[in-house]
């Protein structure tokens, strides 16, 4: 069930050979979702990790960045155990897979290497600590933690 958002982002990435690309609006949607690294503050005089970053700015800000989006039901037949769980849960979960394949990608070349960082710079910043936060934002609700329970810490945040 897993493997296609995998290949979905493999395809996007140029790692598969002869894969069919994303045939359909769905596919296209939930790579574009893998691409996209939840929004994650970054203030040294921040109380506590803030999870989505639209809570942090105010309303008229016009940086404030938009909510995320849940993921659509197609995907969801992809991902069964993020349906009814939080917008943010689900877009992280799937920035956490795309860190975590990216992170293992062996870089047999300099044009695989820069491919490589450039995607693990783009979904990895913040990971460990957004999952912090949901931890604590969530830990009040059963089906969130089911999901979190399953991640542990990479140790990529610094």
């Amino acid at each position: 069930m897993r493997s296609f958002g995998m290949v979905a982002l493999l395809a996007l990435a140029g790692c598969t050979q002869g894969a069919p690309a994303a045939n359909n609006a769905a596919e296209a949607n939930l790579t574009a979702n893998l691409a996209e690294p939840a929004p994650v503050a970054n203030s040294a005089n921040a109380a506590e990790p803030v999870v989505n970053a639209a809570e942090a700015a105010p309303a008229n800000a016009s940086t404030a960045a938009k909510p995320a989006e849940p993921l659509s039901d197609v995907d969801l037949e992809h991902y069964p155990e993020l349906r009814g769980v939080p917008a943010e849960v689900q877009q992280w979960v799937i920035r956490r897979q795309g860190c975590e394949h990216w992170a293992g990608e062996p870089d047999f070349d300099a044009q695989r290497r820069k491919q490589i960082e450039d995607a693990v710079a783009e979904l990895c910043p913040g990971i460990d600590k957004t999952l912090a936060a949901l931890n604590k934002k969530y830990a009040g609700d059963a089906k969130v933690m089911k999901v979190l329970k399953e991640y542990e810490p990479l140790g990529m945040d610094d």
